[in-house]
């Protein structure tokens, strides 16, 4: 169909007679090593006589110069009464937006996790649940011998009416979150 025709980068009549034993797919596993064709989750499928679900393979597109990700599925088909499958049906999707979102997710994760880490201020972070603060980390300069930063040893209660929205517009915002028996605490957003 013309999906596969945009993901594979070659026409209908050229993939006709193709077998994922075929070198001209120059398929590749997510770690860049070659997928061979007997891995191929279609080949899998008509060996064992099982579907095989959500296998990534990166496959050479020809018309644009790059690999697209797609994440395949492999159905075995059978003919009345027989064992082994006679065909397999093989359906894909192109996930390389959503491979490449998440790279950039993680690379943004990993810089901001650097920056807090590499921080010379003391950083403690916490996360809102069922109207506690619950801390759930510190960076390394938080801990450093003879500072006043601690890990509180309970929850900090923060019932709904204490805590106040941020201020829209102001560029930074401090906004007190809760009020308890120790200093309050509190956050820029």
């Amino acid at each position: 169909n013309s999906a596969a025709e945009n993901i594979l980068g070659i026409k209908k009549d050229q993939m006709f007679g193709r077998t994922s034993m075929d070198p001209r797919w120059h398929a590749i596993h997510e770690d860049g090593s070659p997928f061979l064709g007997e891995q191929h989750p279609s080949m899998g499928a008509l060996q064992t006589g099982k579907k095989i679900k959500d296998v990534i393979m990166g496959v050479f597109n020809p018309a644009n110069e790059t690999y697209k990700w797609i994440l395949i599925n492999a159905i075995p088909l059978f003919e009345n009464g027989e064992d082994k499958p006679y065909q397999v049906y093989t359906t894909f999707n192109d996930i390389s937006e959503i491979r490449k979102t998440a790279k950039e997710l993680k690379e943004s994760e990993d810089k901001f996790r650097n920056i807090i880490e590499s921080s010379p201020m003391g950083i403690h972070m916490y996360k809102l649940v069922e109207n506690q603060l619950i801390f759930t980390g510190a960076n390394p300069s938080a801990d450093l011998p003879g500072t006043a930063a601690q890990k509180p040893a309970a929850p900090v209660d923060c019932p709904s009416s204490t805590r106040q929205p941020p201020r829209r517009g102001s560029g930074t915002t401090i906004s007190r979150l809760c009020h308890s028996a120790s200093p309050p605490r509190s956050t820029v957003n």
